[in-house]
């Protein structure tokens, strides 16, 4: 919960700020925010979790993530109408 009120607050800190140091700032309070969502979900799935299906939860977390961000990159592709290089 601390985690998503930090997002909301850097999302709306980034929506609403006046100048670039501010923006940056915000925008480094939204990865503080992301990096934690990123581990503290796997953690909590495996604790309460069954040890029997523990693994296979964690493991689908992760290849969704991955598939979130396939479909981003996708879409940033389509909308732009051009590749990025990698």
């Amino acid at each position: 919960m601390i985690s998503a009120s930090v997002y909301v607050d850097g999302a709306l800190g980034c929506a609403f700020s006046l100048n670039a140091p501010m923006l940056i700032g915000f925008r480094f309070l939204l990865g503080v925010s992301v990096g934690t969502a990123s581990f503290v979900a796997p953690l909590y799935i495996s604790e309460v979790s069954p040890p029997k299906v523990r693994g296979g939860l964690v493991h689908e977390l992760t290849l969704t993530g991955d598939d979130r961000m396939r479909v981003a990159g996708a879409l940033q592709t389509l909308q732009s109408g051009r590749m990025r290089p990698v």
